[in-house]
């Protein structure tokens, strides 16, 4: 079984780098003009609101108690896959 201080700051890793590629897209669709930026806001809005979802469970995880550290590990798991596969999906629309 993994450690869970480990488990966690893998996953803060992996949260820093969906948040770079977060960052990424919303340079390239300003980049790419008002338009762009404009039609795409609504989705990178979502993004951003997942990407703080994701973050938050990760802080409940982070302070779980160790009754619970299942429950919240499933919990965080489901949320930062979502993030990625909705990043995923978004990336190739900037």
């Amino acid at each position: 079984m993994i450690d869970r201080e480990k488990f966690i700051a893998q996953m803060e890793e992996g949260l820093k780098r969906v948040k770079e590629k977060l960052d990424a897209a919303k340079e390239s669709a300003a980049a790419k003009g008002k338009t762009i930026l404009e039609q795409g806001g609504e989705r990178l809005k979502k993004l951003e609101a997942k990407y703080e979802e994701t973050r938050y469970k990760l802080t409940l995880l982070r302070n779980g108690g160790d009754s619970a550290w299942t429950e919240l590990k499933l919990g965080f798991e489901n949320a930062y896959a979502e993030l990625k596969d909705a990043l995923g999906k978004a990336k190739d629309k900037f």
